[in-house]
């Protein structure tokens, strides 16, 4: 089996999808030319290394890059809350107190005056990554409060609990 085979299903023997397993075979296969080694005939722990290090980097920037941002359209599974869960002065009212001042900033610019991270980064003076953890933080918080489940099918928090 050729050496490039290998490294094909290291990645795919590692939970990369074809395509993904293809482009990180390709990086490896580059990295060994450029410390100028044949890639057909380099050592196998100079490979193996390289394949660990580009999948320890593959899984890092996916991590990085997931979507923070859950559209609309993919919360319609979810119930409509009860107004009378949060009193009698405002359903959406009652919720933000639950939240910080940025928090509560970053939601209000995102669905009410339906601005992109970037524009609220900008208005509020900071990162478009700060951004996106403080609206992530949000929606973990009220997710929490309300005991709903999370993106993984579990739930958040118990209702009374210590974490809610």
């Amino acid at each position: 089996m050729l050496q490039r085979e290998r490294i094909r299903y290291f990645f795919l023997n590692h939970g990369c999808t074809h395509d993904d397993a293809e482009d990180l075979t390709q990086e490896v296969c580059l990295r060994l030319c450029r410390s100028g080694l044949d890639p057909e005939t380099a050592p196998r722990s100079h490979w193996m290394r390289l394949c660990r290090l580009v999948i320890r980097d593959h899984w890092r920037r996916r991590y990085r890059e997931r979507e923070l941002f859950v559209p609309l359209e993919a919360l319609s599974d979810y119930p409509a809350p009860v107004q009378e869960m949060c009193g009698d002065s405002g359903f959406m009212e009652d919720c933000l107190e639950l939240l910080s001042g940025k928090q509560r900033r970053v939601l209000q610019m995102y669905f009410e005056q339906q601005m992109s991270p970037d524009e609220i980064a900008e208005a509020m003076g900071c990162t478009a990554s700060a951004v996106r953890k403080l609206y992530e933080r949000a929606i973990v918080k009220l997710r929490k409060h309300f005991n709903l489940p999370d993106k993984r099918g579990g739930y958040c928090g118990l209702i009374g609990s210590q974490f809610s």
